[in-house]
C-alpha cells in the first residue's frame, strides 16, 4: 500500500468537509467563507477562484505559444481511464509509471475544490497521457459561484484544455471515511446553468448521482431540459451502491433513462472487487456477470466507458490499479462481442473525448 501522499495533496474528505461548510456560509451570505476554513475578507474565495482559472489560461496561451512544436505526438488508445483524482494520487511520472503497468494509455484527472493547478501540472508534464477536468466547485446545496462558472468558458475545450467538468456531487452518501452526504438536485437551476455552459462549449459533465428514484427524475429533468449535453453518469449509475434489495431495480432505471437519453453516458470506475472500500462490486458469480448486468453491458456498450476512480492513497496503490484493470479485462470477455469490450474499455472514450 502507497504512502506517497505529499504535503500539498489536499484530502478528498477535507475538501468536501469543507465544500459543506462554504455551501452553508453562502447561504447565510456570507460570501468570504474559505474552501480551506478561514474565514476571509468579503470576495476573498470568489477572487481567489477566479485567480486560479485565469491562471490556467494564461499558462495555457503561454505554453501553446511556446512549445506547440515540440507537443509529444499521440499515443495509441489500449485501455482509457476516465475517472481518477489526482489530490490523493502520487506525482506525475509515478502516475504514468503505474498506468504503464497496468496498461492505461490514457488518464481523466479532476479534482475536488479548487485544486485544478494539481490537475493542470499533471497534464503539462504529460498532454498526450493525460485528460483534465475542471474540479467542480459545485456544492452540496446545488449552488455554485457565478464568477467561477464564468471562468471555466475560458478553459473548457475547444479553446482551452480542459475537456470537462467533474466529478460533480449531486445525490451521495457518506462512508466510513465520515463523508457527509449530498443532495443537490440535477434540475436545479445551478445545474442547469452549469449543463449549458459545458454544452455550449462542446465538454462533458461527469455527476454522481445515486439511482433513487426522486434523484433520477431529478436527472431525467435536466437530460430533457439539455439534450446536447454530454453527460456521464459515475458508477454505471451507482446500481452497485443502491441497496442490495433494490439494486437490480436499480439497475432497470439506469437501462431506461440509458434508452430515454441518447446523450448520457455512464463509466463503471469503482466497481471492481479490489477498489478496498466505496460502492459495491458489480455482481459476477466466479468471474461471469451475471446476466441482468451483462445485458446492460452489451445493450450500451457504445455508452459505457472504463474507470477506476483513484479518489484515495489507498486505490493508488500500484497492485490495486493491475488487479482492478486485468479485472475489467476479464469482464469485457464475458461479451458476446469482442468488439463490445474494446468499446468499453476505450473506443467510447475516443469518440466521446475527441482524443
Amino acid at each position: 500500500m502507497t504512502n506517497e501522499k505529499t504535503s500539498r495533496d489536499p484530502s478528498r474528505r477535507k475538501f468536501i468537509k469543507y465544500g459543506v461548510a462554504a455551501a452553508g456560509a453562502t447561504a447565510l451570505g456570507l460570501t468570504g467563507y474559505s474552501f480551506f476554513g478561514k474565514q476571509a475578507s468579503s470576495g476573498s474565495t470568489v477572487a481567489t477562484t477566479s485567480s486560479q482559472i485565469a491562471g490556467l489560461t494564461r499558462t495555457r496561451t503561454m505554453t501553446t505559444a511556446r512549445s506547440s512544436a515540440r507537443r509529444p505526438p499521440p499515443v495509441k488508445p489500449t485501455r482509457i481511464d476516465v475517472h481518477d483524482h489526482p489530490e490523493t494520487g502520487p506525482p506525475a511520472d509515478e502516475i504514468i509509471r503505474r498506468m504503464d503497468k497496468a496498461g492505461v494509455s490514457h488518464i481523466a484527472l479532476m479534482c475536488f475544490g479548487a485544486f485544478d493547478n494539481i490537475t493542470y501540472d499533471i497534464f503539462k508534464q504529460y498532454p498526450n497521457r493525460i485528460i483534465p477536468f475542471i474540479g467542480t466547485k459545485v456544492m452540496p446545496t446545488g449552488e455554485y459561484y457565478p464568477e467561477w462558472l464564468s471562468e471555466i468558458d475560458k478553459v473548457l475545450r475547444p479553446t482551452g484544455d480542459f475537456y470537462g467538468v467533474g466529478e460533480v456531487l449531486l445525490r451521495y452518501y457518506h462512508n466510513q471515511r465520515g463523508e457527509p452526504e449530498c443532495n443537490a438536485p440535477a434540475d436545479s437551476p445551478s445545474i442547469k446553468k452549469l449543463a449549458d455552459t459545458i454544452s455550449a462549449n462542446d465538454a462533458v459533465l461527469l455527476i454522481h448521482l445515486n439511482p433513487e428514484i426522486d434523484a433520477t427524475r431529478s436527472l431525467d429533468n435536466l437530460l430533457t431540459y439539455n439534450k446536447e449535453v454530454k453527460l456521464i453518469w459515475a458508477h454505471l449509475g451507482s446500481v452497485g451502491r443502491a441497496y442490495k434489495s433494490d439494486q437490480y431495480s436499480a439497475l432497470k432505471r439506469f437501462n431506461e433513462m440509458m434508452s430515454k437519453h441518447e446523450n448520457l453516458y455512464a463509466d463503471i470506475s469503482s466497481l471492481d472487487p479490489f477498489q478496498v472500500d466505496g460502492l459495491t462490486p458489480i455482481p459476477t458469480d466466479q468471474g461471469v456477470l451475471t446476466p441482468e448486468f451483462k445485458e446492460t453491458f452489451q445493450e450500451y456498450n457504445d455508452r459505457i466507458m472504463f474507470g477506476l476512480d483513484c479518489c484515495y492513497v489507498e486505490r493508488w496503490d500500484e497492485q490495486r490499479i493491475i488487479k482492478s484493470t486485468k479485472w475489467y479485462d476479464d469482464i469485457m470477455a464475458n461479451l458476446d462481442d469482442p468488439k463490445m469490450g474494446e468499446n468499453i474499455m476505450w473506443r467510447n472514450a475516443v469518440e466521446l473525448l475527441k482524443l
